[in-house]
């Protein structure tokens, strides 16, 4: 028989300041769960009807357990190695996964009968849910087919992948950003992902439509002006001007990234500003003697 301990922040019930120095919890109920063996992985909580749902493991069972009466209620059987859940609050709907299955079950949370799968990959692990978007990120895979399968929960499909490094176990969607932080234990790091959420939350009026258009009409206007420079100059001086340009207008960057200002940074600007003037002075003098009619002697021809 498993044993599951509630624990509730002690900021909610006001302990006393002992106990604030060794935790910031206190368990405040312990709920058994009689004929479960093993060790159980992710849960979620329903907190409109009082509900934890747990997934059991090693059981292969997810229960679910009355957190009124503090009590198991219900159990769904049958499952292989249960790992991930999630509840849905605005469907009534839970996000189960299976570290020996290949999907995410959609399951009324409610009846418990399932409603709906989608295929990721193998070893389906831990599931978050973004209301912000209606869309559900479920890591599975391993090695270099690692990902966090991104679910469209409108149309119960995955929309895409983004790519891990390694398998993800636990990870977290950023609060009041757009970030994904992604424990991967294979590469040793905690990797972190953007949201498909950052591209349903820029909104137009985030868009800075001045600097759009002015990009824009530059575009525009340096498209046939390129054009005209480059049938005009010859490759080997176009080629040093481009060099050049871009040498000179990063410099400054560079400078400022390795801590050099002042007067150093003058000298090493007059002194790139020299080379590349040397580098296009040289490729002009090549380019024109190249282009000179060469002369034959006449004692030349056989």
């Amino acid at each position: 028989m498993l044993v599951l301990a509630v624990l509730v922040a002690c900021a909610s019930f006001g302990c006393g300041a002992s106990v604030h120095k060794t935790s910031a919890l206190r368990r405040i109920q312990s709920i058994s769960l009689p004929g479960v063996e093993g060790r159980i992985d992710h849960l979620a909580v329903d907190p409109a009807d009082g509900r934890l749902f747990v997934a059991a493991l090693e059981n292969d069972t997810l229960e679910v357990v009355d957190l009124r009466s503090g009590r198991r209620v219900d159990q769904v059987r049958g499952l292989q190695e249960p790992q991930g859940v999630s509840y849905i609050p605005n469907t009534h709907r839970l996000i189960v996964t299976e570290g020996g299955g290949s999907s995410a079950d959609i399951y009324d949370a409610r009846s418990l009968k399932p409603v709906d799968r989608v295929e990721l990959g193998p070893d389906p692990d831990n599931v978050h849910y973004d209301p912000a978007t209606e869309q559900a990120y479920v890591g599975y895979g391993g090695g270099t087919d690692s990902a966090l399968g991104v679910i469209d929960l409108k149309t119960n499909t995955k929309v895409t992948d983004i790519k891990l490094s390694g398998h993800p176990e636990s990870f977290q969607l950023e609060k009041d950003g757009q970030r994904i932080f992604v424990n991967v234990p294979d590469s040793g790091a905690v990797e972190v992902a953007a949201s498909i959420g950052f591209l349903v939350a820029l909104s137009f009026a985030e868009i800075p439509w001045g600097i759009v258009g002015a990009l824009l009409i530059g575009g525009v206007l340096a498209a046939p002006l390129a054009a005209y420079v480059v049938r005009l100059l010859p490759a080997r001086i176009l080629g040093t001007l481009v060099a050049g340009i871009i040498l000179i207008t990063n410099m400054k960057t560079f400078l400022e990234t390795v801590g050099v200002s002042g007067s150093t940074a003058t000298v090493i600007y007059l002194a790139i500003t020299t080379v590349v003037v040397s580098a296009l002075a040289f490729a002009i003098f090549v380019t024109r003697h190249d282009e000179q009619p060469q002369v034959v002697q006449e004692g030349d021809v056989a």
